[in-house]
């Protein structure tokens, strides 16, 4: 177990509740994904589980080492890379941050540079690169710490399509080289039963665990798996769980 939620309240000022009673577990090199409507505190539940915002009430338990520097990475839908570096200083800068030289830091870099796919563009500036580039570069910039956890909030939901599919199956094999848990939030129910091991799904207003769903491990996540009858079934029953949440709570 590498994090654990113990009936968590999120409440911000003026009484507005984010999160109700949530509860649930993320393990070692776990692939977790959440689904929910806007509004569901999808967001409230990575800072918290960063160590970036406190619950109100309730417990959040870490393993020891979430603490050390680095063992936590955030990717933003928005890539916020520097536009005056390059794709290799972008990398760089949490190591930098960290007192790692550049020199130090090479090696590191331009192994991440062949996992992501970016050896021939390390001196470009962002400006240079097509957004899914961009978000690779903020991928590995994140990964460039060798993080425990990495934390995902809707990183592919600026991208078309095509892009944010390939990403998505890249995630996947970079997740099983790095050997990380990932907690990524998305708003695409077919992207988180396809990434997921397990799905949980949110309710809103205020946040709360309505479902969650184990996804069984296929021989590959392809396009065979997403025209399968389990693939299809569980996308639809996210959506139903979701739709009837929601009509329960405009009448509540």
């Amino acid at each position: 177990m590498l994090l654990q939620f113990e009936q968590v309240n999120r409440t911000f000022p003026e009484q507005r509740a984010a999160l109700d009673h949530v509860s649930f577990s993320l393990h070692t090199n776990e692939f977790l994904t959440i689904v929910g409507p806007s509004g569901c505190g999808k967001s409230t539940l990575l800072k918290l589980a960063s160590g970036l915002d406190q619950p109100t009430s309730g417990r959040i338990t870490r393993d020891g080492a979430l603490g050390a520097s680095g063992s936590v990475a955030f990717v933003f839908q928005d890539a916020t890379l520097m536009p005056w570096a390059s794709v290799f200083d972008n990398i760089w800068l949490p190591l930098r941050l960290a007192g790692v030289s550049r020199a130090q830091s090479v090696a590191r870099i331009h192994s991440l540079l062949d996992v992501v796919g970016l050896a021939d563009v390390a001196m470009l500036r962002p400006a240079q690169l097509s957004g899914g580039m961009r978000m690779r570069v903020s991928i590995a910039r994140a990964m460039v710490t060798r993080p425990r956890l990495l934390l995902m909030d809707e990183p592919f939901g600026s991208l078309d399509d095509f892009t944010r599919k390939r990403l998505g199956q890249d995630l996947l094999r970079w997740w099983r080289q790095e050997k990380m848990s990932v907690m990524l939030v998305t708003h695409q129910l077919s992207e988180a039963v396809l990434l997921g091991q397990r799905v949980i799904a949110m309710g809103a207003r205020p946040g709360r665990i309505i479902e969650v769903i184990k996804v069984p491990e296929p021989a590959s996540r392809d396009q065979e798996f997403m025209s399968s009858p389990f693939f299809l079934q569980t996308v639809n029953r996210l959506g139903d769980v979701i739709e009837a949440d929601s009509r329960q709570g405009s009448v509540r």
